[in-house]
């Protein structure tokens, strides 16, 4: 295999990678077992506290032993969170599985995106980082179309048995994830800063936010709008089912979100090359907000339907897009590293929105979804900095 083939094998481990047949009632799983709406939250907080802890030494960890070793480190600890899930009956369980999900994203964070930009720095093609990107992550929406209608149809009885025997079939597929990373080929000209100590790394990174300050600018516009996101990822189901969409058809709407936005990926560079990137950040930004507050007050099932897919899509443009405006502005060598201490601080301000939102979350959803467009209007304040040509 050569670097070229990088993208390529990315997309098959992403898509592998991304098979979830408990995705589609994951929500429904955690009430099944005794959660409350206040332990998603506290699940999530033990996410983003581990990911503010982990983030920088995994970072200089990819960056001093390579992409490919901290991709499968990761996926090793996400096969044993899954493994805990099966055996979860007790909330505090699923408290250290959720701090182990935070310790594997931080071996992705950052890693990802700058293995997939350096692969494309070695043949001189990094200025289509973004398009690639989507296009390497598209992969996803492929598994998800079978996984969840699959899911949601065995697990329509929300039967112990039914979750059971969905954490075991995602197993299988982490495992396949595991064999594709193994294929994967570092890119030479980072192979004498692999060598570097941790700490080079991340004072070089140090660096680079101190020479750079709007990064953090960059950084604030992309997580206030990311981080209600991740909260409405977490109580879509539960949206759905107070709106009358039976669980069955959960998969449904999840399978056609599959399709669109493999579609609307692997169709960035059209996207790009009709709008601006600045047009994209800001109008994805505004139809997020805009929908988080219709979220907060509807009852209807179509507008909620609506509510889901434009703020799915909306995430699909607005990602790879501000991961290339912010690769542009890092240079090589301690990119990863870069990227986790913009991740660190972005953790920092994951902890203070779910917090805030966990304390009027037994309320009712319409309280957690308008909070949610308040933080989404205050990401929207931040300018973002394209590089100059």
């Amino acid at each position: 295999m050569a670097v070229v083939d990088n993208p390529k094998i990315y997309f098959w481990a992403h898509l592998f990678g991304s098979v979830s047949f408990i995705a589609p009632v994951t929500s429904l799983f955690y009430l099944h077992r005794g959660l409350v709406y206040s332990d998603f939250f506290i699940m999530l907080i033990g996410i983003v506290v581990s990911m503010f802890v982990f983030e920088v030494p995994t970072g200089a960890f990819a960056d001093r032993y390579g992409h490919k070793a901290s991709f499968i480190v990761g996926e090793l600890i996400k096969v044993l969170t899954t493994i805990l899930f099966i055996f979860a009956f007790n909330p505090y369980v699923f408290y250290t599985a959720a701090v182990l999900i935070g310790l594997a994203i931080t071996f992705y964070s950052g890693a990802d995106e700058t293995f997939i930009y350096e692969s494309l720095k070695e043949t001189k093609q990094e200025k289509k980082m973004s398009s690639v990107w989507s296009k390497t992550i598209s992969g996803g929406h492929i598994a998800a179309l079978i996984t969840t209608v699959i899911g949601a149809v065995i697990a329509k009885d929300l039967l112990e048995w039914q979750f059971v025997v969905l954490l075991v079939s995602g197993l299988v597929f982490q495992m396949i994830k595991i064999i594709f990373l193994t294929h994967l080929t570092p890119p030479n000209h980072l192979q004498k800063l692999h060598k570097k100590s941790p700490f080079y790394h991340i004072k070089q990174g140090l660096t680079v936010l101190k020479k750079k300050p709007f990064l953090i600018s960059i950084l604030m516009s992309e997580t206030l709008v990311l981080i209600p996101l991740h909260v409405f990822n977490f109580f879509d189901q539960v949206f759905f089912v107070n709106v009358g969409l039976a669980v069955a058809l959960i998969g449904v709407v999840y399978a056609v979100n599959s399709i669109l936005s493999f579609f609307v990926q692997q169709n960035l560079e059209y996207f790009e090359n009709k709008l601006s990137r600045k047009t994209i950040v800001m109008g994805t930004g505004v139809a997020t907000f805009l929908a988080f507050l219709a979220a907060s007050l509807t009852k209807n099932i179509f507008l909620a339907l609506a509510v889901f897919f434009v703020l799915k899509l909306c995430n699909q443009m607005r990602y790879p897009v501000i991961s290339q405006i912010k690769n542009e502005h890092i240079p090589s060598g301690s990119r990863a590293t870069t990227l986790s201490l913009l991740s660190m601080i972005d953790s920092f301000f994951d902890v203070i929105v779910f917090t805030s939102l966990g304390f009027i979350s037994n309320n009712g959803l319409n309280y957690v979804f308008l909070g949610s467009a308040l933080v989404v209007f205050i990401g929207l304040l931040f300018p973002v900095r394209l590089k100059s040509r």
